[in-house]
């Protein structure tokens, strides 16, 4: 049985090891930070690169906001990768590689060595509010934001809503505790992410019980968001705030409902 004494020098040990390992993390964000390399891939980029944003529905102008950029010197063996800082005002809280040819299809994304995964925002001055409209990946949450703003400002009930991309649709613990003091938080992830495996809880469900299940709201799309824009001119600002007005509640079967486990 473990005494009182040894677990208080395990606690001990651990905000230790937590106070080295956040200035790590903050030494590694200064150093990205003050390196060029990743505004260089944006400033660089020819035509044919900046023609594959462009293909995924990325405009210029939100490219050169986030200092989207491609580079072949990391990953040459996969045909280069589209870069993607993940800006948060004026500071770097990560850098995201989109491989143009994967070794396989899981493994598309990658993030700078060293870093923690965080919320991208595709307007990098807002902060997370009352009211957040959470959508899988970044490039998602760019096409999303440029349709919204093309129209006007996205509201529920009264509040308006932040749109913010989650890294994947499994959202880290430490992600989800900065949703804690949200009022409502609406997810719009892809497709899978609301299928259930074997015997176990969907993405979407786990990332809803973790923060509330009672202030979580979802939006399920036939496809992914940004593929639904860019194939239907329909698709406008005003379609996507029909969505999140109609957004459905989330209803936790049976068998779930004591599974609240956050991602780590």
């Amino acid at each position: 049985m473990i005494t009182k004494e040894e677990k208080e020098a395990a606690r001990a040990k651990y905000f230790e090891w937590l106070q080295v390992e956040n200035k790590r993390l903050r030494d590694k964000i200064k150093w990205l930070q003050d390196q060029g390399f990743w505004r260089r891939w944006h400033d660089t980029m020819n035509e044919t690169a900046k023609e594959m944003w462009r293909r995924h529905g990325i405009e210029d102008s939100m490219a050169n906001i986030h200092h989207l950029g491609y580079t072949m010197e990391r990953y040459p063996d996969c045909g280069g990768a589209l870069t993607v800082p993940y800006m948060h005002h004026d500071e770097i809280q990560t850098l995201q590689y989109r491989l143009m040819i994967p070794p396989n299809g899981d493994d598309k994304y990658r993030f700078e060595q060293g870093t923690k995964a965080a919320w991208f925002y595709p307007w990098p001055d807002d902060e997370i509010g009352d009211v957040v409209l959470v959508v899988e990946g970044a490039k998602k949450a760019m096409v999303v934001w440029q349709t919204i703003a093309k129209s006007h400002a996205l509201t529920f009930r009264g509040h308006d809503v932040t749109v913010i991309g989650s890294p994947s649709k499994h959202v880290p613990n430490k992600m989800l505790e900065q949703l804690d003091n949200t009022k409502m938080v609406i997810w719009l992830l892809d497709p899978d992410a609301y299928v259930a495996p074997d015997k176990g809880v969907s993405a979407m469900l786990r990332n809803a019980q973790a923060v509330g299940v009672e202030k979580s709201r979802q939006i399920l799309t036939v496809d992914k968001i940004d593929d639904m824009i860019l194939a239907h001119d329909g698709i406008n600002g005003k379609r996507i705030q029909n969505m999140v007005n109609q957004a459905s509640p989330v209803i936790v079967p049976n068998a779930n409902r004591k599974a609240s486990t956050r991602y780590l």
